[in-house]
C-alpha cells in the first residue's frame, strides 16, 4: 500500500505524529487513510483508527530528518524514490526476557534483607499509618484513602451535589503517593472539565463500592477519563483508587513491569495501554497468583496487593535486572 504522506515536517522525512491527550502511546506513523477516517501506527506497538473530527488529536511532531526516517523505519514505514511513503507489515517486537519468580525473590531480597517484613522494607516501602505522611510509604496513603474515599464520606457530597469535592478528593488522595505520575497521571487529572465531575464521582462511588458488574463500573470510570479534553485513563490513574481503599482485592497497575509480569505468568493474554475491564481482571488475578506464590513457594509475606505491586515493580524495573546480572 502506498500513501502520499501529508502534511511533511520536512521534505525528506516522513511524518510523525502525536496524540495531543495520549503522549504515553509514543510517536506514531500514518498507516492508511480513507474518506473519514485515518490509522497510525503507534511506538506501544498498537494500531489505532480515528474518524473524521478526532484529527486535531494527532499532532505533527518535527524531528530532525535522520532521526524521523529511524523512528518511522521502526515503525514500518519508509520512503520510496519518488517521496512516497511505503508501509511493511507491522514489525515484530524484540522478545522480552521472561525473569522467573525465583529470580525476582532473589533481586528483592538483595533490595530488601528479610522480606516483606524487614526492616528495609518497612521503613522505605511500607512505613506505619502514623508515619511521617511521605508519598512512597504506604500505609499513610492506605489509611488516607480508606478515610477519605469511604462510602461514608462520599455519599454525603453526592447527595449535595458536591462532585467538585469529590474531585478534589481523588485528586489529594491519588498525589498522596508515588503510584501515580504528576506529569502524565495527576496534571491532567487536576484539569477534568467542571462538566464531567458528577459523572466521574458517581462512577467513582460506584467502582469503590456499588455490587453492580464489575465489568461495567470499571469501564464507567474508564469512560469519563476518556471523554475529558485533559484527564487521561492511563492504568495507574484508573486503577490506585481501588488498590489503596481494598487493597487485599485490587492493584494499581504499573504498565511497564507489570506487562513484563504479565509476560512472565501470563503469556497469552493480551495487552493494551488502554485499560479494559478484561485486562485489568487478567492483571488483578495475576496479582493474586503471584501473592499465593511468595507466600506458599518463597516464604515471604506480602501483607496484600500493595505489597506485590512493590514487588514487581523493585524487581522488573531496570535497577533490579541490573542487579541480577551480578547476582548470575
Amino acid at each position: 500500500m502506498d500513501l502520499q504522506a501529508t502534511p511533511t515536517p520536512s521534505a525528506a522525512a516522513p511524518p510523525l505524529f502525536m496524540h495531543a491527550l495520549r503522549p504515553q502511546w509514543g510517536l506514531a506513523v500514518l498507516t492508511d487513510e480513507s474518506a473519514d477516517r485515518r490509522s497510525f501506527r503507534f511506538q506501544d506497538g498498537e494500531e489505532r483508527t480515528f474518524k473524521q473530527g478526532f484529527y486535531h488529536l494527532l499532532e505533527t511532531v518535527e524531528r530532525p530528518p535522520d532521526e524521523a526516517e529511524e523512528i518511522a523505519r521502526s515503525l514500518g514505514l519508509t520512503l520510496t524514490e519518488t517521496g512516497a511513503s511505503v508501509v511493511s507489515a507491522r514489525p515484530r517486537r524484540k522478545p522480552e526476557a521472561i525473569v522467573r519468580v525465583a529470580d525476582q525473590v532473589r533481586i528483592f531480597l538483595h533490595l530488601f534483607p528479610g522480606g516483606f517484613e524487614g526492616e528495609r522494607f518497612r521503613t522505605e516501602v511500607r512505613g506505619a499509618p502514623d508515619a511521617r505522611p511521605l508519598k512512597r510509604l504506604r500505609a499513610h496513603a492506605l489509611a488516607t484513602a480508606s478515610t477519605l474515599l469511604s462510602a461514608e464520606r462520599l455519599d454525603p457530597l453526592l447527595s449535595e451535589g458536591d462532585f467538585a469535592e469529590v474531585h478534589r478528593t481523588a485528586l489529594a488522595v491519588a498525589g498522596a503517593t508515588n503510584l501515580c505520575s504528576p506529569s502524565d497521571d495527576l496534571k491532567p487529572f487536576g484539569l477534568l472539565e467542571a462538566s464531567l465531575h458528577e459523572r466521574f464521582a458517581r462512577a467513582l462511588r460506584g467502582w469503590l463500592w456499588d455490587d453492580g458488574a464489575e465489568v461495567d463500573r470499571f469501564a464507567a470510570l474508564v469512560e469519563v477519563l476518556r471523554e475529558s479534553e485533559h484527564a487521561r485513563d492511563t492504568w495507574p490513574l484508573v486503577t490506585v483508587f481501588a488498590a489503596l481503599v481494598h487493597p487485599e482485592h485490587h492493584v494499581c497497575v504499573h504498565p511497564r513491569t507489570f506487562r513484563k509480569q504479565l509476560h512472565a505468568m501470563r503469556p497469552k493474554l493480551t495487552y493494551s495501554s488502554n485499560p479494559t475491564p478484561s485486562i485489568y481482571a487478567g492483571f488483578r488475578e495475576m496479582a493474586v497468583e503471584l501473592r499465593g506464590t511468595l507466600i506458599d513457594e518463597h516464604e515471604l509475606a506480602p501483607a496484600d496487593l500493595i505489597d506485590v505491586y512493590a514487588f514487581v515493580r523493585s524487581t522488573l524495573r531496570p535497577k533490579g535486572l541490573r542487579i541480577l546480572s551480578e547476582l548470575t
